[in-house]
C-alpha cells in the first residue's frame, strides 16, 4: 500500500480519503441497511470513482508533461513507460475500494429486500 500511496502522488491522498469514507458508509449501510441509506451510498461510489478518474488522469498529465522536457529519446521512452506505470496506482486503490463496497452493498441490499419481505 505504501508504494502505491508513493507511486500515486498528491492526488491519491484525496482519493484515499474518499475511499474510506464511501467504505465506511457502504459498512454502515450493510449493517443498518435502510432506502435512504443506499441512495447516499450511490452517490458516495459515483464521487469515488470520479476521483479515481481525475487521479489518473492527473498523473497522466504529470507524466508527459516531464517527459517533454530536454532529454534523449531513449530516457524519455523509459520515463513514459514507468510514469503510465505509477499513474495506475490510483486506480488500483480506488478500482479496488469500489470491488470492496461493492461487495457490502450487496449484502446491505440482500438484508433490505429480506425487511421488505418480511
Amino acid at each position: 500500500m505504501r508504494t502505491l500511496v508513493i507511486e500515486g502522488g498528491i492526488p491519491i491522498v484525496f482519493l484515499l480519503v474518499l475511499a474510506l469514507a464511501t467504505l465506511a458508509s457502504a459498512l454502515s449501510f450493510a449493517a443498518r441497511p435502510s432506502r435512504r441509506g443506499e441512495r447516499s451510498l450511490r452517490h458516495a461510489v459515483y464521487a469515488t470513482l470520479f476521483a479515481t478518474l481525475v487521479a489518473i488522469a492527473l498523473d497522466v498529465g504529470a507524466t508527459l508533461h516531464h517527459a517533454g522536457g530536454q532529454m534523449t529519446l531513449e530516457r524519455r521512452v523509459q520515463m513514459v513507460v514507468v510514469g503510465l506505470g505509477e499513474s495506475m496506482a490510483p486506480a488500483i486503490v480506488g478500482l479496488g475500494a469500489l470491488a470492496v463496497v461493492s461487495l457490502l452493498r450487496a449484502v446491505g441490499h440482500a438484508r433490505l429486500t429480506q425487511a421488505d419481505e418480511d
